[in-house]
């Protein structure tokens, strides 16, 4: 099984460190991660030390959308 894993942010912060080790843990089962980034940093050169691939794309995590009103 592939699995794609999306995080927001390259740091070493709690929320990219359980990634980490619920993708070692998955990697038991013989499922195959990789992880989708915006931007390199400290996160991807831990991923590269453990040989996680991963993908660097530039994207924006929020949704922003404004309500059209129309006088009928």
């Amino acid at each position: 099984m592939n699995v794609l894993f999306v995080t927001h942010h390259a740091g070493n912060y709690g929320a990219n460190l359980s990634m980490l080790s619920l993708i070692e843990g998955l990697s038991c089962y013989g499922v195959r991660s990789k992880v989708l980034l915006p931007t390199q940093g400290d996160f991807t050169n831990r991923l590269e030390d453990k040989n996680i691939p991963y993908i660097i794309c530039k994207f924006h995590p929020w949704f922003q959308y404004r309500w059209m009103s129309r006088n009928i």
